[in-house]
């Protein structure tokens, strides 16, 4: 974690909005001088907190366990009202213990938008969730001292590749908290985590499909010695990695981290590189056209976090910054957690969240790409991650959101569970 020395100075200063949301600090959003006369987006929030617990057992991996199936019947039900998802993830920072158990309440917010000023679509879809899981070993060098976590995302490259060819579509990838095994050099158990990845599957005839590119980024940073915490600087360009591929007429779909790192300590500075898999989808028509089809923003966001009793909890909110964006038609394709974490009181820290944004090119009518005259609008409504209300997570219960000719989301399990450890895990 940084110090004070390393916050980062953002353009924009944090407030409360005049529902009494606390809105972080970031950077500035792009400014139209003109209104963009695309769709503009209407967002909805779903706010679940899942329940994880560990498993220790004599000569044997522990295994820690989650009961986040358990909602994903809640997320998916704004699906009846024409929303399809953009966003699953964790909280950053977050979470809450219970007492002196073994269990840990974990926030999960999920973004949904819906075009509010489009002409109505026949394309209708449902949400799908499959199993998979990601497997990392940890290897010291012990005469550098460099520390290097090496992944295998091969199933979860397979699942992706299996569920796109029946006609779905990415939404992201989501390390969700079953855990099987510790990070520790030559040990015979290596590290195994729950990964779930989400799609949007057509309900409509003849969808179109999508073809897609994993592409590897490394993000770099540096750690610098100071008190009474070390200073952390990103070295990655975001904004120019997000901008190459747009140029080529590929549009974002996640970013997300597969756990893999490389650590070079030094006297005063240390460098690391996380391992960060970019993906990208094209229409299967467009597969050979270069011709840009989405321009991109990234907005840079400072997520406070305060130490509670028994945990931490948000003290800011970036809901409502989403939905400002979505009214100059910005569409939101994913946030990632910076490493960049400093301290901003005796009881408080921040960390640098990073959101993509990216919205369609708007070309004249009869010109290559894509044009579409404006209907009326309307804005879209603010939301919030307070602590969720009972088992719904503060939204009504789902009716009828997982018809066939698809499975349940909640169906399922992870590789290597028994059914023992299949069971929900109840809450806290």
């Amino acid at each position: 974690m940084g110090n004070e020395k390393s916050r980062t100075k953002y353009e924009t200063p944090g407030g409360v909005t005049k529902k009494g949301e606390r809105v972080g600090a970031h950077s500035s959003i792009p400014d139209d001088p003109v209104p963009y006369a695309g769709s503009l987006w209407q967002y909805c929030f779903v706010n679940i907190e899942a329940s994880l617990k560990a498993k220790v057992k004599f000569f044997s991996a522990p295994i820690i366990t989650t009961n986040i199936d358990a909602y994903y019947d809640v997320i998916s039900q704004p699906y009846t009202e024409g929303f399809v998802m953009n966003q699953f993830q964790s909280i950053p920072g977050v979470m809450r213990q219970g007492g002196f158990s073994y269990k840990v309440a974990v926030p999960y917010q999920a973004i949904l938008s819906r075009p509010v000023n489009a002409p109505p679509s026949h394309e209708r879809w449902q949400l799908r969730v499959e199993k998979s899981f990601l497997q990392t070993q940890l290897t010291v060098q012990f005469f550098t001292s460099q520390a290097t976590v090496v992944s295998d995302t091969s199933d979860i490259h397979q699942k992706i590749n299996a569920v796109v060819s029946q006609g779905g579509r990415l939404i992201c990838v989501e390390i969700t908290g079953f855990q099987q095994g510790l990070r520790q050099a030559r040990s015979r158990y290596p590290e195994v985590k729950g990964v779930d990845l989400f799609f949007n599957m057509p309900l409509h005839p003849n969808p179109q499909i999508y073809v897609y590119q994993a592409v590897s980024v490394p993000v770099q940073f540096k750690l610098t010695s100071s008190y009474p915490q070390p200073r952390i600087k990103v070295l990655t360009d975001f904004m120019g990695q997000f901008a190459a591929f747009l140029q080529k007429g590929w549009k974002l779909v996640e970013i997300n981290f597969d756990s893999s790192l490389t650590t070079q300590p030094g006297f005063f500075t240390a460098h690391a590189s996380m391992n960060s898999i970019w993906f990208f989808e094209k229409e299967a028509s467009m597969m050979h056209s270069e011709v840009p089809e989405w321009e991109g923003t990234i907005v840079e966001y400072e997520h406070k976090i305060g130490r509670t009793f028994g945990g931490t909890k948000a003290k800011t909110n970036w809901d409502p910054l989403v939905g400002e964006m979505g009214q100059r038609g910005w569409e939101l394709a994913c946030l990632v957690e910076s490493p960049e974490m400093y301290a901003t009181g005796f009881s408080t820290a921040a960390i640098k969240v990073i959101l993509f944004f990216q919205r369609r090119i708007l070309r004249p009518a009869g010109a290559e790409g894509f044009a579409r005259t404006p209907l009326g609008g309307q804005p879209p409504p603010q939301g919030s991650y307070p602590p969720p209300q009972g088992a719904q997570g503060g939204y009504p219960p789902p009716q009828g959101s997982n018809p066939p000719p698809y499975p349940d989301p909640s169906q399922g399990g992870y590789p290597g569970n028994s059914p023992e450890e299949e069971k929900k895990v109840s809450d806290l």
